[in-house]
């Protein structure tokens, strides 16, 4: 189902654009009618501003989470140099930045979130000080420090003409490990759409995307830097004996980890999503195999799309997903702040192809099997690590790569290491702290220029 908005801008370029490359052209359509959706002063942006229950309600009449803060809260203190964190989808990609921040009384540290339930579940769950997007200005907080989990978009009330008047310092935390899209021009498109207005001064890049960015990043603003997320696997991976009651229906069976990228749309095929070729059959096989365990980890953006498209899932098709999980003898459905002990408890990992859990994934040193459509030739991301992992090109496949595992069969055990020490700079649970000392430094470099 298309709205009317989309179609407008649908048939406007096709009007104009004649009858060739109709896929380009539909894509080029839906990413103008979504960029209307986010820009301030269209109808679309207006009218979901001015119906937002925040807006609607008296402030009193909200009810807050202990830690959340509103923006004249985070606007008293003056005497702290403000830093605002924006959350990306999963917490690892901030998490022992945010923690050591804290450390520092010379730090106020604001987590700025979407207003979607699995995130504000995120921020209760770590006790972390937040703020939500839609209730943040950043022209009345002015803070002296912004850092950005970006890499194809941001929100327009953190890009926009004029911000840098508004803040003294910009770093984008890059939450990638991987170039994700197979075209370096194009890739380095969609980082550029993100900080197009915002402009970063320095960018904070893991080893595979450092070593890509030549001639699109200003060597003086690209940093090698490792990243955050592999803090917490450093330390989960350290304690093996993770005790959540959740794992618990899991115990001596041989664990699956089901893990989906997102990006999914009803008009054209990409390559990073596969879930379509292989849910249906994914969940018949462990329901016929109780011996075996499955975690089902979707990505919180790929929810966020099939409840958004109207055409894919409605919110009782979630329930109904999550209430079958819920009640088998040997499926967990994961939605937990972060990925980590998921990692730690399975033994092994099936992944849309080109998902960035393809890289980080190998600090485990467990099997992958990277899962490919069916109906489009698949350009893998990083074609320099592809014989480091098992693939699927239909069902058959991935029941045999579950079967040898089972059966204790992994021919690619040792080649994996390899992988690991090319993709990653720093595995030691000290990145958060190298990021830190990294931020006063530019801070007092600043300050002082």
């Amino acid at each position: 189902m298309v709205d009317s908005l989309t179609k407008k801008i649908i048939n406007l370029v096709i009007k104009f654009s004649g009858k060739g490359g109709k896929k380009n052209i539909l894509r080029t359509a839906l990413y103008a009618a979504d960029a209307v959706r986010k820009t301030p002063g269209s109808y679309t942006y207006d009218v979901h501003q001015r119906m937002n229950i925040d807006n609607i309600l008296p402030a009193k009449a909200i009810n807050r989470l202990e830690k959340e803060c509103t923006l004249s809260d985070i606007i008293q203190d003056n005497k702290k140099i403000k830093i605002r964190i924006f959350f990306p989808a999963a917490w690892s990609n901030i998490g022992t930045v945010y923690e050591e921040l804290c450390k520092d009384s010379r730090y106020q540290v604001i987590v700025i979130t979407e207003d979607y339930p699995n995130f504000i579940h995120v921020m209760e769950e770590k006790n972390c000080d937040f703020i939500r997007l839609n209730n943040y200005d950043i022209t009345i907080d002015k803070p002296d420090i912004l850092i950005l989990t970006s890499y194809s978009a941001t929100s327009p009330k953190l890009n926009f003409p004029g911000i840098r008047d508004y803040v003294k310092l910009v770093i984008s935390l890059f939450p990638l490990v991987v170039i994700n899209h197979p075209n370096m021009d194009q890739n380095w498109k969609f980082v550029y759409n993100a900080y197009e207005f915002c402009k970063p001064d320095y960018y904070l890049f893991e080893s595979l995307v450092y070593d890509n960015c030549e001639n699109y990043i200003d060597k003086d603003k690209a940093v090698h830097m490792g990243s955050p997320k592999f803090d917490e696997l450093y330390y989960k991976l350290q304690k093996t004996d993770d005790r959540n009651p959740m794992w618990d229906k899991l115990q001596g069976k041989k664990v699956f980890l089901l893990a989906t990228d997102h990006g999914l749309n009803e008009y054209y095929p990409i390559d990073a999503f596969s879930m379509d070729f292989y849910l249906k059959d994914i969940f018949s096989y462990f329901a016929d195999h109780p011996e075996a365990g499955l975690i089902f980890r979707p990505h919180p953006y790929l929810i966020r799309e099939m409840r958004q498209s109207g055409c894919f899932w409605s919110d009782d098709d979630i329930k109904k997903l999550i209430n079958y999980c819920e009640n088998s003898s040997n499926i967990v459905w994961d939605e937990t702040a972060d990925y980590c002990s998921a990692f730690v408890r399975c033994d092994a990992m099936l992944v849309d192809a080109n998902c960035g859990f393809t890289v980080t994934f190998l600090a485990t040193g467990k099997p992958i099997c990277r899962l490919l459509r069916q109906d489009i030739e698949v350009n893998l991301i990083h074609p320099e690590l592809k014989d480091y992992y098992y693939y699927s090109k239909n069902f058959s496949d991935c029941r045999q790569f579950i079967e040898n595992i089972i059966q204790g069969k992994d021919p690619l055990a040792d080649c994996r290491q390899e992988a690991f020490r090319v993709c990653v700079k720093n595995f030691d649970g000290q990145n958060g702290n190298r990021i830190k000392n990294f931020i006063d430094q530019t801070w007092e470099i600043t300050i002082n220029s």
